[in-house]
């Protein structure tokens, strides 16, 4: 990030030559109010024309237009997001230079974003902020408030983030702001959009149940989350509170996150919710897969069962290593049992264990006159068993030849 600042610096340095002046804009600003790091630098230009811009950004590296289309350039080597004030949607026809509306000054061009705290600019050679929404005292209350009504309605998505924005900074939604919210449609949205809205919030919100909370309350549960006010919602809602605190105890915490809100829906209803949201398939089958074992663990758990019942359902399972993280969340979100979180921790060690050991391979059953194919494919899955009660090689490749002859008929 500080090689990003510098070359803003140095953007700013030639825009300044030109007449013109660069802003630190959006989450930059609003996280540096908040005491938070950032990890994107996002400058905006402005007071010269977008030919000037394109001419600076060439005489210091390569540059880049990926983003063209939203108004977004870059240079070669940075992750810096660089723009100009855009015109209006209706005017605005997608091509960078028609589109930038670089001379509107700072007030017209912050009233175009979307709250009070992502209107803030702060000058990159000066550092003097520039708030004409008043988003620094709205942050100082905790509180996300839109800048203006008539053009926060051009984007609908907004409703969302301002869900978002209240479960990631535990902020109110101003009462104005809610209404407004209300009164939008977002059922037509793209679902990539809505999704990516619901994923920061299960990453980055210490209690994401309150994202859905805000939803709830604006009115707009259905279509897109309407599985959350039925049967399970609610400990849905809760087991994702807690799987928040676990989040860096999984290499998969995203799919963990999209898990944890159909964790306790029938599974039908959780497999339509996260259908709606993502068409990641690896998140799909982990989650419903987590889904489908779940309960067979808390209740191995509750009966305190045998070494050889868990290792049997842990080796069924995708991510056996989340699949006892999550039993652990179930039974911290239902007040917690320290003892039973124990338990299910020892028997995942033992399985661990287990498949440690030397096991019957292919090789093995070829050796001892088992044709290729399906038997041994079969007899392989009997094998794999044997191994998981605890059954030594030598005695399972024998009891395993055994009744590999019984399967097939010899």
């Amino acid at each position: 990030m500080d090689g990003d600042r510098v070359m803003a610096r140095r953007i700013a340095l030639k825009v300044g030559e030109l007449g013109g002046r660069v802003y630190y804009v959006g989450g930059l600003v609003r996280d540096e109010a908040l005491g938070r790091e950032s990890k994107d630098v996002d400058i905006e230009v402005h007071g010269i024309t977008p030919r000037q811009l394109e001419e600076t950004l060439d005489s210091l590296g390569t540059r880049l237009s990926m983003g063209a289309s939203f108004g977004i350039l870059s240079l070669r080597g940075c992750h810096l997001d660089i723009s100009m004030p855009r015109k209006s949607p209706e005017e605005d026809n997608g091509d960078f230079a028609s589109g930038a509306d670089p001379f509107i000054g700072v007030t017209e061009a912050a009233r175009r974003r979307d709250f009070t705290m992502n209107a803030m600019m702060r000058d990159v050679l000066t550092g003097v902020l520039e708030d004409p929404f008043g988003g620094l005292e709205d942050i100082k209350k905790g509180l996300i408030r839109h800048v203006d009504s008539a053009t926060f309605v051009r984007d609908r998505l907004r409703v969302l983030r301002a869900a978002q924005f209240a479960a990631r900074f535990s902020f109110a939604v101003a009462p104005e702001t809610r209404a407004l919210c209300a009164s939008l449609d977002i059922g037509d949205l793209p679902f990539e959009r809505v999704g990516e809205e619901v994923r920061k919030a299960l990453l980055r919100a210490p209690k994401p149940s309150v994202f859905f909370r805000e939803i709830r309350s604006m009115g707009h549960m259905s279509p897109w989350f309407k599985e959350l006010d039925g049967p399970g919602g609610e400990e849905s809602l809760a087991f994702a509170d807690a799987a928040a605190a676990y989040r860096g105890e999984t290499e998969r915490e995203e799919d963990l996150m999209f898990y944890s809100i159909i964790s306790f829906l029938p599974e039908k209803s959780g497999e339509a919710l996260l259908s709606r949201l993502t068409h990641n398939a690896r998140t799909l089958k982990y989650a419903m897969d987590m889904r489908r074992l779940a309960e067979s663990l808390d209740a191995l758990v509750k009966k305190n069962a045998s070494r050889d019942e868990f290792a049997l359902l842990l080796d069924a399972s995708l991510c056996p290593e989340d699949l006892v993280l999550a039993e652990k969340i179930r039974l911290i979100a239902r007040g917690g049992d320290e003892k039973a979180a124990s338990l299910a921790e020892t028997r995942l060690n033992e399985y661990r264990d287990l498949i440690s050991r030397p096991g019957v391979t292919g090789d093995d059953l070829r050796s001892r006159g088992l044709a290729p194919g399906p038997q041994i494919g079969r007899a392989l899955k009997y094998a794999r068993r044997l191994a998981l009660t605890g059954v030594p090689k030598e005695q399972a490749l024998e009891e395993t030849v055994r009744w590999s002859k019984y399967d097939s008929g010899e």
